[in-house]
């Protein structure tokens, strides 16, 4: 996903030929922070700017981490110097901040560019596989929406949360979600609502 600081009139990215000239100061070419140079997204990227023809109104800004990423942004929007972040959802940068998500026009150039779906993996060990298969099973048919995961994300980032406090928070104050769309066993969601007192 393309990310923009805040610009109600922008919603396309058909739009950027247009709307980001305006934003060019003294010939400058606007800051793109696309990322790691081995991350997923950086060939699509490039062959996008190509195929928008912006090569010399964005300037790719590479970073060896997603906190240099946010870094970067942080440190743009502070100086008030306009940018455009290839980012994915839920992630910390999306989450902390207001940014604007621009989406592909069916008839886009680049709509073939960003069509391929991402599968979310359950990982455990092999010893706790063999030991526990009926837990794996029941944990790998669960589901977050995407809301919640930007808020777990959102406060893990915020917050230098481990995953376990994570886990805690989310068990507590989205309790409401997981009590009525997980349809656990009774007995394993009452040792959830007493292991987290709730």
């Amino acid at each position: 996903n393309y990310m923009i600081t805040k610009q109600p009139d922008l919603v396309n990215y058909s739009q950027l030929n247009s709307f980001l000239p305006h934003f060019v100061e003294n010939g400058d070419a606007i800051s793109f922070f696309i990322g790691g140079s081995d991350w997923s997204n950086v060939h699509h990227d490039l062959n996008a700017i190509a195929l928008l023809k912006l090569k010399n109104i964005l300037r790719p800004v590479y970073a060896a981490s997603e906190s240099e990423q946010a870094q970067q942004v942080m440190h743009a929007m502070l100086f008030h110097r306009p940018f455009i972040v290839s980012s994915w959802e839920p992630s910390a940068l999306t989450s902390v901040l207001s940014l604007t998500r621009l989406k592909v026009d069916s008839n886009s150039l680049i709509s073939s560019l960003y069509t391929k779906t991402f599968p979310v993996y359950l990982a455990t060990s092999v010893s706790f596989y063999d030991n526990h298969p009926d837990v794996v099973n029941i944990v790998s048919k669960l589901t977050i929406p995407e809301d919640i995961i930007k808020d777990l994300v959102a406060k893990k980032f915020e917050y230098g949360w481990t995953p376990t406090q994570t886990a805690h928070y989310f068990f507590t104050d989205h309790a409401p979600y997981w009590r009525a769309n997980w349809r656990l066993f009774p007995q394993v969601a009452a040792r959830l609502n007493k292991y987290f007192s709730i």
